[in-house]
């Protein structure tokens, strides 16, 4: 009996717009560099590809006045069926105009797609794809013949520029004439407001975020912290020439009710998307009534109300300060909705947070108002320390503790509480999981008494002749990170102390940069340490080497502001550097990292916005161009339970993690923000977690504990994989983890 013929990839070729069929057609094949194949085909029609070594290929149609997207296909695969599409082609022109002394980028991304079309409102696929500049800075692009188009020109660096309602169907060239870009970050959103009211008489005012660790402090495009524009008449606005920071945004219409978005967070050089069209509504009274009507010192309560949204972000509608309330009665100006009402006291501690569902109705809505009063002591051993106490939970609250280890303050209710304890003399970073909260009725309060363990690390930093390093930077942790680093500096011989870590195993690093700026670290160290048995760690400094490269897109244009993560191991395989910094690369492109000699094997990471995230494995060395590629697709995960409710925090639980085509792991948690940056923020509500512009290939997602994260070989448990195509979304199941292992 014979044997079947392998099954192979099949390409549907499709026609659209006024293209003649049939139509005849070449489909070239090209891998890397390698020569490329050519097959004659004819359109509609089917294409059989022949068998091709592994890599990945590209697809790409060539017919006399037809345009295709390119495709790309990884081989070995299992068959696939794939569409290409072709459309009668026209040429797109423009010349690019940029400030004296910034650098004319060498291409643009071009983004196409139907007029006023938002994200998933049609079966459209929008198209994206790279445009060469010359040195004059004229721009001359192939792109599809199509009617009533959006077009966005971007280019890193520099802010989008858009073209609405473009009609690129009645003519085979269409030149946008001179196009000015300007340098820096940008916020670009959709506003909508009801029936009879103009949209362009609203006014979108940026400020940098209050108190935010990333609020812009040091370089600024032209001298601009702030920003304010109007939209046009299609509720679209651009916010331009910005720093890097966390901005809140705030929009107003002379007759609609205010709307604020807090802590909008902006990259360097990047362009954020407000993702969901910002809808501004009639305002209407929302009227609130907390009981009982005073807080315990007697005074008025203060309330804040922010907006609850599709995405993680709230909206703040309040204003910026608190708002007083009369009798614990309080009225607000706001549109219907869902909102979050958080309760302070009258000396601004945060005692309660409800939600609230708005529907419009004029009676008050009821807010029942039961904080447990808390009354602390801190303590070192038997010794009371100046320290911050911060217990997380529904939400999270702080109460600071005086020099006898004092502290006081409210929480909005009983039950299991995470604590946390920060002392900057001594260094102290504690964590205490589910600590019991419970009311003393004979006192009507909370009485707790925190004891941190009394225990002690000693070591001295050397280098490699054995001679002591003085003002070398040592951090500790434990072995699964499951505790904040504590950082002290070794002494004129030396030496470091560090007082009250959790007893058990812990684990500490040496790292100093030296004349000419060299750069050192020790090998992470680890021992036990208890209450009576303090611990003596000798940590040998050694030389780094480094690891140079520059980001490009497909075509060759440089990336700035691209975000690089290192994750170096060790001949045997495991994590060699517990506290390598990550890098950006600069107006070049170009990224410099020192990491020990001892390496053996480098993951690298990049994350440039608006391009595929992209990991690599590298030695040390200089490795020229890192190319990122010109398609990408999604990955949607389905978690077993809200994000929320998930141990990110337990040390021993396994955590979700997503491993890339070259086997890198990534946490699903830093991949989050991933999202975020690139228009889809995750709210921990969600079971659903959607991460974009993935470079395609083969990717799993897997429970990993953080020891099984550290050694490079280690596999990961109830892994699903699939493979991320160009264009398309993969969507994988993760199952529920399996049980913790023993500590």
């Amino acid at each position: 009996m014979g044997s079947e013929a392998p099954a192979a990839t099949r390409v549907e070729l499709h026609l659209h717009g006024d293209l003649k069929a049939p139509l005849a057609l070449a489909v070239v094949l090209t891998a890397g560099e390698g020569p490329e194949h050519r097959l004659e085909a004819i359109a509609p029609g089917t294409l059989v590809l022949p068998p091709l070594a592994a890599g990945r290929w590209r697809l790409q149609a060539e017919a006399e006045g037809a345009w295709s997207a390119p495709l790309e296909v990884e081989a070995p695969a299992q068959p696939q069926l794939l569409d290409l599409h072709l459309w009668p082609e026209t040429r797109v022109r423009a010349t690019l105009q940029v400030p004296r002394g910034s650098t004319r980028p060498a291409a643009v991304t071009v983004r196409l797609q139907k007029a006023g079309e938002r994200r998933g409102s049609s079966a459209f696929e929008p198209i994206t794809l790279l445009c060469p500049v010359d040195g004059e800075g004229r721009m001359d692009c192939r792109l599809p013949r199509l009617r009533d188009v959006d077009l966005r020109l971007r280019s890193p660096g520099f802010a989008s520029r858009f073209f609405w309602d473009l009609a690129l169907s009645a003519a085979s060239a269409h030149d946008l004439g001179e196009v000015p870009l300007r340098p820096g970050a940008s916020v670009v959103g959709r506003l909508e407001v009801p029936p009879g009211h103009d949209v362009t008489e609203v006014v979108v005012r940026l400020r940098p975020a209050r108190s935010s660790p990333h609020a812009p402090v040091t370089e600024r495009v032209d001298g601009q912290s702030t920003a304010q524009a109007r939209p046009d008449e299609r509720g679209f606005f651009s916010l331009e020439g910005l720093a890097a920071g966390a901005y809140d945004l705030a929009v107003r219409h002379p007759s609609l009710a205010a709307l604020d978005l807090p802590a909008l967070r902006v990259v360097e050089g990047a362009q954020t998307e407000i993702a969901e069209p910002l809808l501004l509504a009639e305002p209407a009274a929302l009227r609130l009534l907390l009981s009982p009507p005073f807080d315990p010192h007697g005074k008025d309560w203060r309330l804040e109300l922010l907006q609850r949204t599709a995405t993680a972000q709230a909206r703040r509608v309040s204003g910026s300060e608190p708002l007083a309330t009369t009798t614990g009665f309080v009225e607000v100006p706001a549109a219907p909705g869902a909102y979050e009402a958080r309760i302070f006291d009258s000396r601004g501690v945060r005692v309660a947070s409800h939600e609230v569902t708005f529907d419009g109705r004029e009676e008050p809505y009821p807010l029942e108002v039961e904080p447990i009063l808390v009354d602390g002591r801190v303590t070192l051993g038997e010794d009371p320390i100046l320290a911050r106490v911060t217990f997380r939970g529904p939400q999270t609250v702080q109460m600071d503790a005086d020099l006898e280890g004092r502290f006081g303050g409210y929480l909005p209710r009983a039950g299991e509480w995470d604590v946390e304890v920060h002392a900057f003399d001594p260094p102290v970073n504690r964590r205490t999981r589910a600590l019991e909260v419970e009311v003393d009725p004979e006192e009507d309060r909370a009485v707790l008494h925190l004891r941190l363990p009394d225990t002690t690390l000693r070591g001295t930093v050397v280098d490699p002749r054995g001679v002591p390093v003085p003002d070398a930077e040592v951090t500790v942790t434990d072995p699964l990170f499951s505790t904040p680093e504590v950082r002290v500096a070794s002494d004129e011989e030396g030496g470091f102390r560090v007082r009250g870590l959790d007893e058990g195993a812990v684990l500490a690093q040496a790292a100093r940069v030296g004349e000419g700026g060299r750069e050192w670290s020790s090998r992470p160290e680890t021992g036990v340490i208890r209450e009576d048995d303090p611990l003596e760690l000798r940590l040998v400094l050694r030389e780094h080497a480094r690891l140079r490269g520059r980001v490009v897109a497909a075509d060759g244009n440089p990336l700035p502001g691209a975000w690089i993560e290192t994750l170096p191991y060790t001949a045997e395989g495991w994590y060699d550097a517990l506290f390598a910094p990550a890098r950006t690369t600069d107006a070049a492109g170009r990224f410099d990292s020192s990491l020990p000699r001892s390496t053996a094997a480098v993951h690298l990471v990049v994350l440039a916005p608006g391009h595929p995230l992209t990991s690599r494995v590298l030695e040390l060395g200089d490795h020229g161009d890192l190319v990122l590629g010109s398609s990408a697709g999604s990955l949607a995960i389905e978690l077993p339970a809200p994000g929320r409710e998930l141990p990110w925090h337990d040390p021993a639980a396994p955590r979700p993690t997503v491993v890339t085509p070259d086997g890198t792991r990534l946490p699903l948690g830093s991949l989050a923000q991933w999202a975020a940056l690139n228009g889809q923020p995750w709210d921990g509500n969600q079971r659903r977690v959607v991460l974009p512009l993935l470079a395609p290939g083969s990717y799993a997602v897997c429970w990993l504990t953080a020891a099984e994260w550290m050694a490079r070989h280690a596999r990961g448990r109830a892994c699903v994989q699939g493979e991320v195509a160009p264009g398309t979304d993969l969507v994988l199941t993760l199952p529920p983890p399996p049980g913790a292992p023993a500590a």
